[in-house]
Formats: C-alpha cells, structure tokens, sequence
C-alpha cells in the first residue's frame, strides 16, 4: 500500500497508530478502526484529532469516552453544589461542537473552573482535548 492509499488509523481512545501493520493500540490495547463508525467515512490525515465526523456530525469514539469520562469527573466534585454539577456537565456537551449555544456553555464551564482553582488541572487538560476553538478561547484565555 502506497502512503498515498494508507488508511489513517485512531484507537477507540483516541490514538493516532502510525505502524500500518498494527491491530491493537499500542498504548492502550484497544481496538483500531479506519472510518466513521457511524457512517464509514474514511479518516483524514489530522493536525489534531477531531471530535465529531466531519461527513456526518456524530461523535467520535474518543469523543464518547472523554465525555463519560468529564462527567463522572465532574460528578465527584464534591465541593460543588448539585447545580453547579449539573451545569457544568451539560455546558460540556456544548463545547465539543462550534453552536450558538458554544460561547454561552464555555463561560459557564469557565466560572466555575475559575471557582474550583487548582483542583480542576485534570479536569482541564481533557477538556481542552475535545473543546470547540470557540470553547478554548474563552475558557483559557484571560
């Protein structure tokens, strides 16, 4: 297969697997698909990673599990109140994709970042992983 026909590759976690031959991810072991699962869309070489199909909108895999992931994060935040979580998991899902909505859920996200200080360091960095460029705009500049 010449480099113009090889298929780029993505673990479910979001991995870019440069051996053309491998199966598996080799970082975290999961499984490696070449296109959209929802609409077989072949994937693109990528600057970046990108979070929804760009052929059809749906979420990647990667995508999937950091959101799951952001949320039972963001549920765990004990020193949040119950509406604070409950915001803030639903400003998330708005971030991932350039909306109407994006700037509105971007500075809820950052209020209450900004409340939480130091504590949220993980929660950030995956966070910016999946963000709109609208989204990191607000939310990480000053």
């Amino acid at each position: 297969m010449s480099n113009s026909e090889a298929k780029v590759k993505v673990c479910l976690n979001g991995h870019i697997v440069k051996e053309l031959e491998q199966n598996v991810c080799p970082k975290c072991g999961s499984q490696i698909i070449t296109e959209c699962p929802a609409c077989h869309s072949a994937f693109q070489e990528y600057d970046h990673l990108p979070t929804v199909c760009v052929k059809c909108g749906h979420l990647y895999p990667w995508t999937k599990e950091k959101l799951q992931y952001l949320k039972e994060l963001a549920e765990k935040m004990d020193y949040l109140t119950r509406d604070e979580r409950n915001i803030l998991e639903d400003s998330i899902c708005e971030i991932i994709r350039e909306t109407p909505f994006t700037p509105v859920a971007a500075i809820r996200v950052k209020k209450i970042i900004e409340k939480l200080g130091p504590k949220t360091s993980i929660f950030k960095d995956q966070l910016l992983d999946i963000s709109s460029e609208t989204a990191k705009e607000i939310i990480w500049t000053d």
